[in-house]
């Protein structure tokens, strides 16, 4: 590409069409343990979310892992 530009693949998207879907991308909570990486950990279902429960798609969650520096530590 553009004069040795390495692709960082530890950043690519992904995603399962399944129902409900799955999707990530970067390093998983597990992995971020085993490099004893800091992260915190936030969750939230879907039937909590208005949107969602109107178009009657309810079932899931949304799941993000932040570096704890990046949010500032518990």
């Amino acid at each position: 590409m553009h004069g040795g530009t390495n692709m960082e693949y530890h950043a690519v998207p992904n995603c399962i069409f399944t129902k409900p879907e799955i999707a990530s991308v970067g390093i998983t909570e597990t992995q971020a343990k085993e490099k004893g990486q800091p992260i915190n950990v936030g969750k939230f279902n879907f039937m909590a979310n208005g949107k969602a429960l109107s178009m009657g798609e309810a079932e899931g969650m949304v799941k993000v892992l932040a570096c704890a520096s990046t949010l500032g530590s518990k």
